[in-house]
């Protein structure tokens, strides 16, 4: 029975340093029509995403932000557009939940360019 136990153990530690290990968070720097954004929290890319806090994000863009807590939907409106969002599709940060950037700027359709030297994306408003 203690081999088990030692077994699960392994598997456990295993998973949790792989977990660890795929959600090291990156700072990224976020511009809007070439204007440095300076969020708090700040910006940041986890796996290979970009991923802003939901409220900095919206105002950044004057956009709209709802929050539905019966059903867990976050919606972010920008000029006749709605991006909706569940829970399980962004990720909570300290307390801060943070929207997957280019999902929300593809619903939006709002352009965005990422550089991957710098480690920043500009969001492209246009005339918005």
């Amino acid at each position: 029975m203690s081999r088990h136990w030692r077994q699960c153990g392994s598997m456990l530690l295993v998973i949790l340093a792989c977990g660890a290990a795929q959600a090291a968070d990156k700072p990224i720097r976020v511009f809007v029509n070439n204007q440095r954004q300076t969020f708090h929290p700040p910006a940041l890319a986890r796996n290979g995403k970009a991923y802003l806090p939901m409220r900095p994000f919206a105002s950044a863009i004057m956009g709209g932000l709802a929050y539905d807590a019966g059903t867990g939907t976050v919606r972010i409106s920008y000029c006749s557009k709605t991006a909706k969002l569940k829970k399980p599709q962004g990720i909570t940060v300290n307390g801060s939940f943070y929207v997957p950037l280019r999902t929300v700027a593809d619903a939006l359709a709002i352009p965005i360019a990422w550089n991957p030297r710098t480690a920043s994306v500009n969001i492209d408003l246009g005339g918005g």
